[in-house]
């Protein structure tokens, strides 16, 4: 008898095997939109694709939503669905299919039109909404949506080989059980992310405050700091010129604007040089500091990071530079913000590279730098660093039940 290998102990019946398409009453696919058909604003919201993937709820964008004009809406009603219908999509732009097959539900009373490769449908009341949303997050599902795709450029699964998934399900008591389990883990990971999203909104927000010094601190007597200082950067740091000679070091860094300096390999998967033309790259040592020109979208100027992990060589793209005095933390800390932006703006040669910041090594090392008393900025670093502990924990505990529930769905279906 074909039963999971993770059970409630109150159920001993046979699983049996159906196709998705046994279950479906009817299903509605997505309208042909020309880019006339899309208006900025209107009471008639599009699905389209990108608002579909893992964890069971429509995820529609908020700040730049999708809209229908009001002809065009009417002209399509075939096209549109409300909450009774589940959603899936059956294309994706990108060639490995993340999307495809993934199966959403929403709660609101709106009608929504479909896009192009969308698709809505209903099923018998015989198969739980939740136990089949919770099997298309399945590693199986997933495996068996990657074996149905055609196409290269823009991958797809035709409508029926889709309805012809097989599923293995159980009595409708067991199914609804497995499923509210399911959706309570689900609740605690959407908790859990809530919670981080808030902590980080926080941190960016008393970061902003504190370096603007809109909030101050008090000495441990209750009295007042004096006032911030301003320094050229060179008054406190010194530029690192010691030279990689003979390779005696060997381990690559990078720096990356969302993960801070890390080995090259563990950036790129690989190694990416060679010991032939490491000879003249600059020994960072940790707790140097490191800028990155590299412009992107999480580092309008570059970032600015410190070395954490380990001694090891970079590139000599890369500024680095030593701090002779001042609170590391609280230097880390200012470099998360956007103070220095202007600064590095106001220097950097107009005619540089689209992708990276054009700065000399000297306007580099005169960048201002606002400085309290070495007190103040060890109670900045203590107040923030608290934070990031809050939110390494809260990382730490969401990570841990994304593992435990994949773990689940891998146990809990057959």
């Amino acid at each position: 008898m074909i039963v999971p290998k993770l059970r409630f102990s109150e159920f001993k019946g046979k699983w049996f095997k159906k196709k998705i398409g046994d279950f479906i009453v009817n299903h509605v696919g997505g309208a042909s939109f020309t880019p006339n058909d899309f208006v900025k604003e209107s009471n008639f919201e599009v699905i389209p694709k990108k608002a579909i993937m893992s964890g069971g709820k429509l995820i529609l964008d908020k700040e730049n939503p999708t809209f229908s004009s009001e002809d065009f809406y009417q002209n399509n009603l075939k096209n549109t669905i409300d909450k009774s219908y589940l959603v899936t999509t059956l294309r994706d732009l990108v060639p490995s299919g993340p999307s495809i097959g993934y199966i959403v539900s929403f709660d609101d009373d709106k009608k929504y039109i479909l896009a192009q490769g969308v698709y809505g449908f209903r099923i018998k009341d015989d198969l739980n909404r939740n136990f089949l949303i919770q099997f298309s997050n399945t590693s199986k599902f997933r495996t068996i949506m990657q074996s149905k795709m055609v196409g290269s450029t823009q991958v797809h699964i035709r409508n029926q080989d889709y309805f012809d998934t097989e599923i293995y399900k159980p009595c409708l008591e067991e199914q609804t059980k497995i499923a509210e389990f399911l959706s309570a883990v689900d609740d605690k990971i959407s908790q859990l992310s809530r919670q981080l999203e808030l902590l980080n909104q926080y941190k960016k927000g008393v970061m902003q405050k504190i370096f603007s010094q809109e909030i101050r601190f008090k000495n441990d007597n209750g009295e007042d700091f004096g006032e911030w200082e301003e320094v050229p950067l060179n008054q406190i740091a010194s530029k690192v010129t010691v030279k990689n000679r003979g390779n005696k070091v060997t381990e690559v860094l990078t720096n990356s604007a969302t993960q801070g300096i890390i080995k090259q390999s563990d950036f790129f998967d690989r190694e990416i040089v060679s010991e032939s033309n490491i000879n003249g790259y600059y020994v960072v040592e940790v707790d140097d500091f490191v800028y990155n020109p590299r412009i992107s979208v999480h580092a309008p100027v570059g970032p600015i990071k410190r070395n954490k992990i380990t001694q090891g060589i970079m590139s000599p793209l890369y500024t680095v530079f030593r701090f002779k005095e001042g609170n590391l933390d609280f230097l880390s800390y200012f470099f998360g913000t956007n103070f220095w932006h202007d600064y590095v703006k106001s220097v950097a040669n107009s005619g540089a590279r689209h992708d990276r910041m054009n700065i000399t090594n000297s306007d580099f090392l005169e960048m201002p730098i606002l400085l309290p008393s070495i007190q103040e900025q060890e109670k900045i670093a203590e107040f923030l660093t608290a934070i990031d502990k809050r939110i390494d924990h809260t990382t730490a505990q969401l990570t841990h039940t994304k593992q435990w529930k994949k773990g689940l769905l891998q146990q809990m279906f057959v």
